[in-house]
């Protein structure tokens, strides 16, 4: 029995070469189909280091294949589809895989993927795990359609199953930059409108949770393949749903997490796996109406199952209409080609009011902002990261104040609770101000919901007389105490709640202490981290050039000093995202 993998690509980064030479390794064959009308220069020849053969094919525009074709081409029993942006996880080298392949039923199998971002972690939760993917097809197969559209999956005739373990790692959201992948979307969506799923590769949108790659497991032949069969009326009855903290208020088109908690009250195990997957769903009513906006919400859960008689803890994903308005949420369970869980069992429906309130966007149409100060590129992307927090805090809101544009931002959020601290007597009608230095700022632990420190913390502890009177700041050099930037940190961490955010934008690139303020580099705000036990930290760069801001990578600003190429104060920005854990 031969099971060789096949490539369909136009391009092979660098990147890919191990991981292809680890394909071709686990398979017989690495077979590479070259798209030889957009081929990019040096793909040949990367090909030909890492494939046992490559062949070429024509297609007037992208993705007008002839995939089925390809297939038959490879010349054996099965075939494993892989894309460049992808490598095996480790589970593949343990060849007793093959022995699934040699005894079943099977026609074709689904390979959970998981979406890797910056650092290594991968998305842990719906939709981006478990990206299940139909790649480990039987060949010559009659009844096969193959897919001549972008995202369209592959019809295979037979019964299929889903792996547990045997997984892929998708490298596309690291691997190229925020402006490349918004580049891709916007073709993408040329391609197929509204088929384009940019939330998928614009993660950065919706902050989902994220995870440590897990450790390799052995795999076990028996227990490897699940799949899910029917489930009678009298069984899909005997399971059941609790669902608790849903926001009363989300940004529209934005994606949240609820708790979920399902019971399995049947004699058979529950999967989320193919033939018909077991799912965590929800529909979207208008509120005063009750007409149905959304009613095939986003599957969530269940993988890779739960067990008979049990219950687990779940994480359900919801994604918001994109219209503001007052809604209800009913949330449900689905079994996908049987039916909607309520149909025979009322009760599962939960419903929830939710308001949807207009999402404020960060303009990422760059370059922009010629001539202007960061402030053009941190106040918007800030605002855009509100998690609809009921209590919120403006570090050094006498600055803000003064900015119209930004507290015009900030009442637009229409936030319950806007506090403000500052060291200066300067008047900041807009919030609920305290006079008071962050670093001891007086506030209860886990106080506020979401924190905003913009263009602060590097004046923490500085000489700030340049800008307002200080009046309340506390003494520079006091005994035992941490620099002055990270105490201010820390402080925040505190009085932040379980699962808040946390907002700092700092000027960024070669190093500097100007007294007045810290101009951070990479190693500065490594250390300022390890402060806190932040569960996620996500950061985004930008640099001044000549026609405006771009966005960048931090190596890309490691020369860069406050100043630079005409900007009329920093020419690098780093701003960052920051989670407290649960």
């Amino acid at each position: 029995m031969r099971v060789n993998a096949m490539l369909t690509t136009h391009d092979l980064p660098e990147e890919s070469l191990p991981w292809m030479e680890e394909v071709r390794e686990v398979f017989d064959e690495l077979v590479i189909f070259i798209d030889a009308k957009r081929v990019s220069p040096g793909a040949v020849a990367q090909a030909e280091k890492v494939a046992s053969r490559v062949h070429y094919h024509q297609a007037e525009t992208w993705y007008e294949w002839d995939l089925g074709s390809m297939v038959r081409a490879c010349k054996s029993d099965w075939v494993f589809i892989i894309e460049r942006d992808e490598e095996l996880s480790p589970e593949w080298r343990q060849p007793q895989w093959r022995q699934i392949l040699e005894s079943t039923e099977f026609t074709h199998f689904w390979i959970p993927r998981r979406w890797i971002v910056p650092g290594g972690r991968y998305i842990a939760a719906y939709p981006w795990w478990p990206d299940s993917q139909l790649r480990l097809i039987r060949n010559n197969v009659s009844g096969a359609v193959f897919p001549t559209r972008l995202h369209d999956p592959i019809q295979m005739p037979g019964t299929g199953g889903q792996f547990s373990s045997l997984a892929l790692h998708h490298h596309v959201l690291w691997m190229y930059s925020r402006q490349i992948r918004e580049e891709r979307m916007r073709y993408y969506e040329q391609l197929r409108p509204g088929g384009a799923l940019d939330y998928y590769y614009l993660y950065e949108d919706h902050a989902p949770p994220e995870a440590e790659l897990p450790k390799p497991t052995k795999v076990n032949v028996d227990r490897e393949v699940v799949s899910m069969g029917r489930l009678p009326p009298e069984k899909a009855a005997q399971v059941c749903l609790e669902v608790s903290r849903v926001p009363r208020e989300v940004e529209a088109s934005t994606m949240f997490w609820i708790d979920a908690r399902l019971t399995n009250g049947t004699d058979e195990m529950l999967y989320g796996a193919a033939p018909y997957p077991v799912h965590l769903s929800y529909h979207w009513l208008r509120k005063t109406s009750s007409e149905v906006v959304v009613f095939d919400g986003i599957r969530s859960g269940l993988f890779p199952g739960l067990a008979a008689n049990a219950t687990g803890q779940l994480a359900m994903t919801v994604l918001a209409p994109t219209e503001p308005g007052d809604y209800l949420l009913q949330t449900t369970v689905v079994q996908d080609g049987v039916r909607w869980h309520e149909e025979v069992q009322p009760e599962i429906l939960q419903e929830f009011p939710v308001s949807v309130r207009k999402m404020i966007t960060f303009n990422r149409d760059f370059p922009c902002g010629f001539g202007k100060t960061e402030r053009v590129i941190e106040i918007p992307w800030a605002l855009s990261k509100y998690n609809g927090g009921r209590r919120v805090l403006e570090v050094g809101c006498s600055f803000a104040s003064e900015n119209p544009e930004y507290i015009e931002g900030l009442l637009s959020l229409n936030i319950p609770e806007l506090h403000g601290i500052d060291i200066s007597s300067v008047e900041a009608p807009q919030f609920i101000k305290k006079t008071a230095d962050i670093r001891e700022s007086g506030y209860d632990t886990g106080f506020f919901d979401f924190i905003l420190c913009i263009s602060t913390l590097e004046h923490v502890g500085k000489d700030n007389a340049k800008h307002y009177k200080p009046i309340a700041e506390l003494p520079h050099d006091r005994p035992g105490a941490l620099q002055p930037d990270a105490e201010a940190l820390v402080e925040m961490f505190r009085i932040l709640k379980a699962d808040g955010k946390l907002i700092v934008t700092v000027p960024f690139g070669k190093f500097a202490d100007y007294g007045w303020f810290t101009h951070y580099d990479s190693q500065a705000i490594s250390t300022l981290f390890q402060s806190i036990p932040a569960e996620k930290i996500h950061g985004e760069y930008f640099k001044y050039m000549e026609a405006g801001w771009r966005p960048c990578t931090a190596a890309a600003l490691a020369d860069t000093s406050y100043g630079d190429r005409g900007a009329p104060a920093a020419a690098g920005l780093a701003c960052f995202e920051i989670t407290k854990p649960k």
